[in-house]
């Protein structure tokens, strides 16, 4: 929500607890309820989710306050939390038992992202001479119910003759389910990939 307080008591007492219909510009519009939950503060409750990274100006008409001192902040502006990634898990996993051979990695988001964003903004692939990247390796992609959890593996199939290290990268451009403004980093983590002999 967005709250604003004002010193000292400025709300019409009848509006008090109730909805604030006209007087206020919040820009981009967004649907949602203006309401005065008391004599001093004024709360905006949108419909949806705030969109990521968006920058909103809001205004308000001398008629929504009922003084007669002018403020100089009748207006103000702010921007939503931007979409940001973080790498919880990037391991290894191998289990004879289960002939499982696979890089595991799973990234947090603060917001539900889209999974075809995800997709096309992740690989993984072995260093080659030079640090430089191989041929880009085919992974499985999964996200939670609730789209802020991203796991890819990646199945090793046959260990190497030797150690290789393994890149994982989450390029920037993952957008939000909500819009606004997309992943402006990457995220990386490099991780072991054992030899056969290990």
């Amino acid at each position: 929500p967005i709250i604003v307080t004002k010193f000292p008591s400025v709300a019409p007492i009848n509006l008090i607890g109730t909805e604030v219909e006209t007087g206020i510009k919040l820009s981009p519009s967004k649907a949602g309820k203006w309401r005065w939950e008391n004599d001093r503060t004024l709360i905006f409750m949108p419909e949806t989710p705030w969109p990521p990274g968006q920058q909103y100006e809001v205004s308000f008409a001398p008629e929504v306050f009922d003084t007669d001192a002018k403020f100089t902040d009748d207006q103000f502006g702010f921007i939503t939390q931007p979409l940001q990634g973080k790498i919880e898990t990037s391991e290894f996993e191998l289990s004879v038992e289960d002939k499982l051979k696979q890089v595991y990695v799973e990234i947090l988001f603060n917001y539900p992202v889209d999974k075809k964003s995800v997709e096309q903004a992740l690989s993984m692939a072995y260093q080659v001479k030079g640090n430089k990247l191989g041929e880009a390796q085919l992974y499985k992609l999964s996200l939670s119910d609730n789209l802020r959890y991203a796991t890819a593996t990646f199945d090793v199939g046959t260990l190497p003759d030797q150690p290789r290290i393994v890149e994982i990268k989450f390029d920037q451009g993952i957008k939000s389910i909500y819009g606004g403004e997309a992943t402006s980093s990457a995220y990386t983590s490099k991780l072991m990939v054992p030899d056969l002999y290990s």
